[in-house]
């Protein structure tokens, strides 16, 4: 009995380090990834192909989640080659269109405006320093679960 009460302690000591672990690297790294969304935002923006193939890693995958008539459908671009044209499509923008740095689900994001309304949210993750996820949820039926403080200005 004692010694699984030692094995039930180390692995729930385990847990708490490893959790610990987790949020101490996020307090840490989190200005890092606010940079380096910025830097991916930026070169989207400037349409800058072979800056922004640097920033990806090499199986990167591009996630665009659409909801159209209580529908949802998920396109995934997977690999540099096929997510930087994605990347820089969706980055075109065209007037009005404004894309801004903000925490989305906890994390360095982007938000997309058209106008007043809030037509994307973008999560990005890291593997090291390049970009292995970019998340696009469009139209506003994924923003309405009491997120609106997200985008405030």
């Amino acid at each position: 009995m004692r010694a699984l009460t030692s094995s039930t302690t180390a692995r729930k000591n385990s847990e708490h380090t490893t959790s610990l672990r987790d949020a101490l690297w996020e307090w840490v790294a989190r200005p890092t990834h606010y940079v380096a969304v910025r830097r991916l935002r930026t070169i989207a923006q400037e349409q800058d192909l072979p800056a922004l193939v640097a920033m990806l890693h090499p199986d990167v995958a591009v996630a665009v989640t659409s909801t159209r008539g209580g529908h949802e459908k998920t396109v995934v671009a997977r690999g540099a080659r096929d997510a930087a044209p994605v990347l820089l499509h969706g980055f075109r923008g065209g007037p009005g269109v404004d894309v801004a740095e903000r925490s989305v689900d906890g994390q360095a994001g982007l938000v997309m405006r058209s106008g007043d309304e809030v037509t994307a949210m973008i999560t990005v993750d890291f593997t090291g320093r390049l970009v292995s996820l970019v998340w696009v949820r469009l139209h506003p039926d994924h923003l309405h679960h009491g997120n609106a403080y997200w985008f405030a200005d």
